[in-house]
Formats: structure tokens, C-alpha cells, sequence
């Protein structure tokens, strides 16, 4: 009966030594891809920041623009894609697609926060990364959809005739800007414009005012 005893305690002994051990292999694992995903977002960031620079100097002819360092998206209001049909209801919406770590957002916001201060317009705001985001998969990172709901609604949402392969041929990049009325794309901004009068003009071609 005491050996007994014995082997039941050397069993439970070994048994949390290993719980143990899962628990802080499972814990350094989830910090080193937390790591990893950060340090691969802040090389995406970099990039987009430097194609943003080189894009602004190349269509400027001047000296490059700076990537502004805060992204202030606090002027729109943040809303997910499933609420685009009550927002457009008998009204045109504006509604930006864009990320925080994002270089050609950064450089877009301010014109469109200035934009929507001078037209005296509401502006939505989703978040990207509320509908994608990049794991780990299989040993490489990939953008991975978290929200398909959202990403169908978008993806397959309904259009005038001339914006029919919009939104299929542009969904992913960012910023994205798009003008919705009854939960119908009536026309867009893919990328981003360094002009509020030119974004101003665009807004008002659509109807927007």
C-alpha cells in the first residue's frame, strides 16, 4: 500500500513537471509570434513608408514628402462594414478603409480629415485589421481574413454600372475610400491624393455635399 503511495506521488510529481513545462513552452511560443508579427507589421510599415516617400517625390517632382508619424483617425467615425447599409440609407457615405501601419494611409487621413472639416460631411472609418490580419501560417505569414462576414459584405457589395469590378479589384489595398448610397458603391478613391481639392472635386462628382 506505501509503495503504492510512493508511485502515485512520483506519477503526480512527474505529471505537473510536465504541465509546467507545456505551459511555459506554450507561453514563450506565443511571445516569440507575438514578436515575430510585430517585427514583420513594423517591415510592412517601413516599406509602405518608404514606397510612400519615393511615391510622393516621383509624382511631385520636389522634395519627398514625410510620412507623418501619428495617424489620427479620431475626426471619423469608426464603424464595421456590417453597418455600411444603415449609414448609407437614403444618404451618400463616405467611408475610409485603411490601417494604422500603413504609409500612404498616414499620408491620406489629414487630407481627408481636412476635406471632411471644409465639406462639413460625415467620414466613417473601418479598420483594416478589424477584417484581416497576418498570422503564422504553415511556417509563413499570411494576411488571414477574421472577419468573412465583413470581407463578403465589401468584397461583394452592390455597385452602379460603372463601378462593377471595383471593389474586387481594389479590396486589400489601402487606404481605400468609398462612397455608398442605400448600401450601393457609387464610386471611389483607391490609394491616396495629396490634394484636398482634387479629393473635394472627386467627393462632389459623386454627389457628395
Amino acid at each position: 500500500m506505501k509503495k503504492n503511495n510512493n508511485m502515485l506521488g512520483i506519477f503526480t510529481i512527474v505529471a505537473l513537471i510536465l504541465l509546467i513545462g507545456i505551459g511555459v513552452y506554450s507561453a514563450i511560443s506565443t511571445r516569440k509570434y507575438q514578436n515575430e508579427v510585430k517585427d514583420l507589421r513594423k517591415q510592412v510599415t517601413d516599406l509602405n513608408n518608404a514606397n510612400a516617400n519615393n511615391t510622393s517625390e516621383s509624382q511631385s517632382g520636389q522634395d519627398q514628402i514625410e510620412v507623418p508619424e501619428e495617424y489620427d483617425v479620431s475626426a471619423f467615425e469608426k464603424i464595421k462594414a456590417q453597418d455600411i447599409a444603415n449609414i448609407s440609407k437614403g444618404q451618400k457615405a463616405v467611408i475610409i478603409i485603411a490601417r494604422e501601419d500603413c504609409g500612404f494611409c498616414r499620408l491620406f487621413v489629414p487630407v481627408l480629415t481636412q476635406v471632411k472639416k471644409e465639406m462639413n460631411i460625415p467620414v466613417y472609418y473601418i479598420n483594416f485589421y478589424d477584417i484581416e490580419e497576418v498570422q503564422l501560417v504553415n511556417g509563413e505569414y499570411q494576411w488571414v481574413t477574421i472577419d468573412q462576414e465583413a470581407e463578403d459584405l465589401l468584397i461583394n457589395m452592390k455597385t452602379n454600372s460603372e463601378n462593377t469590378n471595383f471593389m474586387k479589384k481594389n479590396y486589400g489595398g489601402t487606404p481605400l475610400t468609398i462612397v455608398v448610397e442605400d448600401n450601393t458603391l457609387i464610386g471611389g478613391i483607391s490609394g491616396w491624393i495629396d490634394s484636398t481639392e482634387e479629393v473635394k472635386n472627386i467627393l462632389t462628382g459623386y454627389g457628395v455635399k
